[in-house]
């Protein structure tokens, strides 16, 4: 019997299932079968070790703090294009303009610290009743402030890359839940061990495969499994 992992590119995870279902939820649907989801491409003979699921550790801020000194403050704003203009349409109030949007980014980034942190505990009872599966926290992520948006993660996909070097030693087969190319590297050393592994794209509900895996990457695993939408749609009881 083989002994396989499970590996997790969470944002890309998170991207595919948002794409799949029209955003109906923030984050990750509340109520779903986790285990099953991830035990869908169906191999025969295999045993399973683990479900990696990669998420970020830590949030920072863009900017990393906010001046008090107005001039410092209104420097600032003016590197953004959306906060340069709203600085101009506001100049005959400048001071009292400064004063609330100070105050009005601070309640941002609380506001967006908060949910982070309640992602976290929203992972941690995933893994509680979800057998085999472990989050794997590393790298961070970035919010800006002055643009009210979230920028690319760091570290998660090295983490990713380096675990699947590792675990080379402790399996036989390795099936990745993502479509970054970036981890076509990694996947050559596991496969001259000797190893196989197989990729998950996501067919959406008019039968299309959804966007965003790389070619490159479907060209050098050995499978490529296809998950129809029919499958993943009955272990989410969301909707």
């Amino acid at each position: 019997m083989k002994k396989v992992v499970i590996l997790v590119d969470g944002e890309n995870f998170r991207y595919s299932l948002k794409h799949l279902f029209s955003n109906k939820f923030e984050y990750l649907p509340k109520k779903t079968d986790w285990f099953k989801i991830f035990n869908l491409p169906k191999l025969e003979n295999q045993e399973l070790i683990r479900i990696y699921w990669y998420v970020v550790d830590r949030l920072h801020f863009r900017p990393y703090e906010l001046p008090h000194d107005d001039d410092k403050f209104e420097k600032l704003l003016k590197k953004v294009v959306l906060t340069k203009l709203e600085l101009k349409r506001n100049l005959d109030n400048k001071a009292v303009y400064l004063k609330q949007k100070r105050e009005e980014l601070k309640s941002l980034r609380s506001s967006i610290r908060k949910r982070f942190d309640q992602w976290k505990k929203f992972q941690d009872s995933i893994s509680r009743y979800c057998d085999y599966l472990e989050f794997r926290r590393s790298g961070s992520i970035l919010f800006n402030l002055l643009t009210n948006r979230f920028e690319k993660e760091k570290g998660v996909d090295v983490k990713l890359a380096t675990d699947l070097l590792a675990f080379r030693n402790i399996s036989d087969q390795a099936i990745l839940f993502s479509g970054d190319q970036d981890y076509i590297p990694a996947i050559q050393i596991y496969k001259d061990a000797g190893k196989q592994i197989f990729t998950v794209n996501f067919e959406t509900e008019n039968g299309y495969i959804l966007p965003g895996g790389s070619y490159n990457l479907a060209a050098i695993v050995d499978k490529v499994i296809t998950i129809k939408y029919g499958e993943i749609f009955k272990l989410i009881e969301e909707f």
